[in-house]
């Protein structure tokens, strides 16, 4: 499991679809769904369901997202501690 890989899992879940997170990401489609399988090879399940045209998160993929945003949520914390450490 690399950032980068769950960086662009995480755009798809914010942005609804890939091209969204592609365009955020200023990564091309191919090279985010790619990111996405190489994700979900490692860690030995499918994120999304793909449906002609659209992507939709499996329930493992909802489920992962939480733990997700719950690590950005502590990047965040991180990032404004330095702050705060480097103000003292």
């Amino acid at each position: 499991m690399k950032f980068n890989q769950i960086e662009a899992y995480r755009a798809v879940m914010l942005a609804g679809s890939v091209s969204d997170a592609a365009h955020f990401l200023n990564v091309s489609q191919p090279g985010i769904s790619r990111l996405i399988k190489d994700l979900e090879r490692s860690i030995g399940f499918d994120l999304f369901d793909r449906i002609p045209g659209r992507i939709v998160p499996t329930p493992e993929g909802e489920a992962f997202f939480k733990y997700v945003q719950r690590t950005y949520s502590g990047i965040q914390y991180l990032e404004g501690a330095a702050k705060d450490i480097a103000n003292l």
